[in-house]
C-alpha cells in the first residue's frame, strides 16, 4: 500500500486543535455559607446582572442558578490546559510450555484528572479550590466529609445535602467554537493545588495548577 497522498490527506476533517475546550464543574460541593462569603466580597466589583447572571473576570466565570440556590454554584475555570486522564486495560497473561497468550484483564484509569489556569488578582478560583479542599479534609483537624451524597449515608452533610465530590465537564469544540464533545470526569475532587510563586524581577501573569482525584470518564456526548 502507498504511502498517503495530498489528496487523501485534504480529505479529512480538521484536526483537533488544542486550545478548543472548556472545563465547567456544574455545582460546587463547599460549605455554601463560605462560597457565599467569598461571592458578597466581590458583588460590588464584578457582578453583572440579577441573579441568573454570571460574577466573572478573566480566568474564571461563576454562576448563580436561576432560582437562587446557592447549591447551585458553578465554576467555569478558562483553563490555559487541561488533560483528559489516560484509560488502560491491563494485560492478564497466561503461559504454559513457553507459550503466551495475552487476556484483556482490568480495565483502569490513570493519574489525576490536571489543569492550569490563569489567576485574577483576588485568587478567586484558587481559594474556591481551598475551600473544596478544606471540605475533603481539614488539615487543622484531619475531620472531613463523606465522599457520597445523603442517600448513600443517610446524614446531612455541612454545606447541603451532596458529599466532597462532584462531577467536572471538559467540553471541547471545534474551530467555528461550536461544541462538538463532552466529557464527564466522575466523582472528582481536588488533591493538589501547586504553590503560588510571585516574582519582583518581572511583572508576568502567575498560572496556578490543580489536580483532582476521580473514579472514571465517560464521553457524555457520543458520536
Amino acid at each position: 500500500m502507498a504511502k498517503h497522498t495530498l489528496s487523501e490527506l485534504l480529505a479529512l476533517p480538521d484536526p483537533l486543535f488544542s486550545d478548543n475546550f472548556r472545563i465547567e464543574i456544574p455545582q460546587i460541593p463547599v460549605d455554601q455559607g463560605l462560597l457565599s462569603e467569598l461571592v458578597d466580597s466581590m458583588l460590588n466589583k464584578w457582578y453583572l446582572g440579577p441573579v441568573g447572571a454570571a460574577i466573572g473576570a478573566g480566568s474564571f466565570l461563576l454562576g448563580l442558578s436561576s432560582k437562587g440556590d446557592p447549591a447551585g454554584l458553578a465554576l467555569s475555570i478558562h483553563c490555559k490546559s487541561a488533560s483528559l486522564p489516560a484509560k488502560t486495560i491491563e494485560p492478564s497473561v497466561v503461559e504454559l510450555s513457553g507459550h503466551k497468550v495475552k487476556y484483556a484483564g482490568l480495565a483502569n484509569f490513570n493519574g489525576t484528572f490536571d489543569i492550569e489556569f490563569h489567576e485574577d488578582q483576588f485568587l478567586t478560583v484558587t481559594r474556591i479550590l481551598h475551600l473544596w479542599m478544606d471540605m475533603v479534609k481539614s488539615h487543622l483537624t484531619q475531620a472531613g466529609h463523606f465522599k457520597g451524597k445523603e442517600s448513600d449515608s443517610g446524614l446531612v452533610i455541612k454545606g447541603g445535602k451532596k458529599g466532597y465530590s462532584c462531577p467536572i465537564q471538559l467540553i471541547v469544540f471545534d474551530t467555528k467554537g461550536i461544541q462538538t464533545g463532552a466529557f464527564n470526569i466522575n466523582g472528582a475532587w481536588p488533591c493538589d493545588i501547586s504553590n503560588i510563586g510571585f516574582d519582583g524581577s518581572g511583572a508576568n501573569p502567575i498560572t496556578v495548577s490543580a489536580s483532582f482525584c476521580f473514579d472514571s470518564w465517560e464521553d457524555a456526548q457520543g458520536g
